[in-house]
């Protein structure tokens, strides 16, 4: 990022591996890499003190079926906030469209309750800019040209996390995508 023209960063890369993965804005903490592991990435360049976070997840072999159908759930509800975060509905719409594609696994991973976080000049030490979260109490109103990061990462604590957003602006018909995030999940065959 920053040998592509990044400025100084408002939050630094999260990395998280293996079980680490599964616990919410960890690191790393110096873990080895491991055949079967979960590798969890969360990152924005800055350019002009602008962000526009993406995560992403990869495994190190092939994925499990249970890794696979929280991939699939996880995109699932990316697909549906996007789609129903629309200039005049309210926060807690796009969150009750997120809530119905979770259901399948609402029992087994730990969900942070935030479908959405607005983003936009940033400074250390985060990107999120304000409080207005997508999220299923707050009925306040979306606005056209709102920008929100879509942070859909779906845990299952001590084992593994699968994540993928995406940064996108509120229009009139739904939300769009600012950034280009590959929401395939990686598998790293060694």
């Amino acid at each position: 990022m920053l040998g592509a023209g990044s400025e100084f960063m408002s939050m630094q890369p999260i990395v998280t591996t293996g079980m680490r993965s599964g616990i919410i804005h960890t690191n790393h903490a110096g873990y080895a890499v491991a055949q079967g592991d979960v590798v969890f990435t969360e990152f924005g360049a800055v350019r002009k003190r602008y962000t526009a976070p993406m995560m992403r997840t990869a495994i190190v072999g092939e994925a499990s079926a249970e890794i696979r159908e929280f991939h699939g759930v996880c995109l699932s509800v990316l697909e549906a906030v996007m789609t129903a975060a629309r200039a005049g509905s309210s926060f807690a719409s796009a969150a009750r469209a997120g809530e119905a594609e979770l259901a399948p696994l609402v029992d087994r991973a730990f969900f942070s309750g935030v479908f959405g976080y607005p983003v936009g000049a940033a400074f250390p030490p985060s990107w999120v800019a304000g409080s207005m979260f997508i999220a299923a109490d707050n009925e306040a109103i979306l606005e056209e040209d709102m920008v929100f990061h879509l942070p859909i990462c779906l845990r299952k604590p001590g084992e593994f996390g699968i994540g993928f957003s995406e940064t996108v602006r509120i229009t009139a018909t739904g939300a769009e995508r600012i950034t280009a995030n590959t929401l395939s999940l990686k598998e790293i065959l060694l």
